[in-house]
């Protein structure tokens, strides 16, 4: 697929292939290599004329990240010591105040320890990735409505690519080091989404992905 996408991009840039023709091509490509797109996720999101040439999703069965290096040691110090008081304040009939002031950290330390990577593979079978013509699109599903976050190519600062030796990764649509930033070990959901860029987490060909956009924008710079 990269020697199919490398010899669209020489007709491109000879003039053989418009840019409307371009991304067409690359869609019919990748529907020949991969089977078609499922764009039906993405209907209400699209834009006039708009076209998917990807979809994907992250890997539902990846549970730990860097950050978890300390996550989870910080995670067994915290619910160690508020299961360790709770119980101490019971038998030592302390007062009733003592034991329900020990319940939220309790709690707390029952989520880091377990109940946040529930919630992360919850919020990962509801995600979906999409490349267009145009844009970069995820979408979390959710009861009360799909969530969206979407960025232009145009608008894309640069393209990361944080690769495993499978082949599978991230793609960061900005700054690598931002998103560095923002996978610090956070406890609770949503903490710090705002503060990173958009990422595709997880995928299975984080490569193709990468280079499929970086020559999607190539070409829209050049038309």
């Amino acid at each position: 697929m990269a020697a199919e996408l490398r010899e669209l991009r020489e007709d491109y840039a000879a003039g053989r292939l418009t840019l409307d023709e371009f991304a067409a091509r690359v869609g019919d490509a990748l529907r020949d290599d991969r089977g078609p797109a499922p764009a039906g996720p993405f209907d209400a999101h699209l834009v006039a004329g708009e076209r998917v040439v990807w979809v994907g999703r992250p890997d539902a069965g990846r549970r730990f990240a860097k950050s978890d290096l300390y996550g989870v040691p910080f995670s067994v110090l915290w619910a160690g010591f508020a299961i360790f008081w709770e119980r101490s304040v019971i038998v030592s009939g302390a007062p009733i105040f003592f034991v329900l002031w020990g319940i939220p950290f309790v709690a707390i330390g029952l989520y880091l320890l377990a109940g946040r990577f529930a919630y992360g593979r919850w919020l990962r079978r509801r995600t979906l990735y999409a490349v267009t013509d145009r844009r970069v699109i995820r979408v979390v599903r959710r009861r009360s409505g799909n969530t969206l976050d979407a960025l232009f190519l145009d608008a894309i600062p640069a393209v990361n690519c944080e690769l495993r030796s499978d082949g599978s990764g991230s793609v960061v649509f900005g700054s690598a080091s931002a998103h560095a930033r923002s996978r610090t070990f956070t406890p609770f959901p949503g903490s710090k989404d705002e503060e990173g860029p958009l990422v595709f987490e997880d995928v299975p060909d984080a490569d193709y992905v990468a280079e499929l956009v970086a020559e999607l924008r190539r070409s829209q710079a050049r038309g």
